[in-house]
């Protein structure tokens, strides 16, 4: 008796089928794409319109998972006139190669694009304005810019994947950069991540980032599967949000100038209680003379090593510094030459300063 009042249910998925797609109606005269019976395959072209029994529906929308699982989807078209994509809506389109947007988009959602690993590039068009948490995450995308229009981005919205195979060696995401106008986010330096301008926040880190010293806040997820093995958080840094540093495995170095120490959830340095265990035991923080015990106190023991460091004077440096006479680690000992990480030098000019190189 369950299966059969199930059956109306499972029969109610979709009120139309038009030339291989599925349409659901979502409201007087208009339209989404929806998941049907059978998997889309090969190149699908989502239309501006559709017409069933002499009427006609605007097609508005790719609704939620509607594409998921397609295994042999290769391409996708979608026209003028649709507005948003919906959660999960080609996740895991592992074929995927091509994706052709509209300047009607307004919203991607949340895991859009989630493990379409062969998408390797896509431009987003102007008058988007929302890119949800993980929109493309573990897609093959190495580069990307976000419209002048983009006023809400959630979370991470994308990172590479990690070696899988021969055919899929791994991806690290290279470059995401805000176009100019954008009122409300901004890129950091030579487009390793990307920063809110009201808060202050970074919403998405790229490897190789050096945070520069306006930044307050780092957002969920902003370092998902990003290599970063050193980084140093301002003076003026306030607050680690719930799985800032998920699946990084390789930071070693943290380095962090605020005397007060920043907030931070129970699992900023990662999404489960075993993850964050991992990443302290595999890193060193460093945190200013006398302070020691007022980071463990909040909450930021269980490091491999909490070393001290006097902060004072420290610069981000994006490149290695020249004129440099002598080098030294943060904690004293000569070196050959600057590494990544802090870095103590003496000028040939006589003056002695810290820098950060990336």
């Amino acid at each position: 008796m369950l299966l059969l009042a199930m059956m109306p249910l499972a029969a109610s998925a979709y009120d139309f089928e038009v030339d291989g797609l599925y349409y659901e109606k979502t409201g007087e005269g208009e339209v989404s794409v929806v998941k049907g019976d059978k998997a889309y395959e090969g190149t699908v072209v989502i239309p501006s319109s559709i017409e069933v029994g002499g009427v006609t529906y605007m097609v508005k929308a790719v609704g939620r998972k509607a594409f998921e699982f397609s295994g042999n989807l290769n391409s996708v078209v979608l026209s003028e006139g649709i507005e948003s994509i919906g959660d999960d809506a080609f996740v895991t389109c592992t074929m995927l190669e091509s994706v052709t947007l509209p300047s009607t988009l307004r919203s991607i959602g949340q895991d859009a694009f989630y493990a379409s690993s062969r998408l390797t590039e896509i431009e987003l068009p102007e008058g988007l304005e929302r890119i949800a948490r993980g929109a493309f995450h573990y897609s093959g995308i190495k580069e990307i810019v976000i419209p002048s229009t983009v006023s809400k981005i959630e979370g991470g919205f994308i990172c590479g994947f990690p070696y899988m195979s021969e055919d899929l060696p791994g991806v690290q995401v290279q470059a995401v950069r805000v176009a100019d106008g954008n009122p409300y986010y901004y890129t950091a330096p030579n487009g390793t991540g990307v920063i809110e301008t009201e808060t202050q926040r970074l919403v998405q880190a790229v490897a190789g980032i050096v945070i520069p010293d306006e930044v307050t806040a780092i957002g969920a997820d902003a370092f998902f599967y990003c290599s970063v093995p050193t980084l140093t958080l301002p003076k003026g840094f306030k607050s680690l949000e719930s799985c800032a540093f998920e699946c990084v495995d390789n930071l070693t170095s943290l380095y962090s100038c605020s005397k007060e120490p920043p907030t931070i959830t129970r699992n900023s340095f990662g999404g489960t209680a075993m993850g964050e265990r991992e990443l302290r035991l595999l890193c060193t923080l460093y945190v200013p003379t006398g302070c020691v015990e007022a980071y463990k106190s909040a909450g930021w023991g269980g490091f491999k090593d909490v070393k001290e460091f006097d902060p004072t004077g420290i610069s981000a440096a994006e490149t290695d510094v020249a004129g440099v006479e002598a080098c030294f680690s943060a904690d004293g000992k000569r070196l050959q030459a600057p590494v990544r990480g802090l870095n103590i030098v003496r000028m040939s000019d006589g003056t002695t300063k810290k820098v950060v190189i990336k």
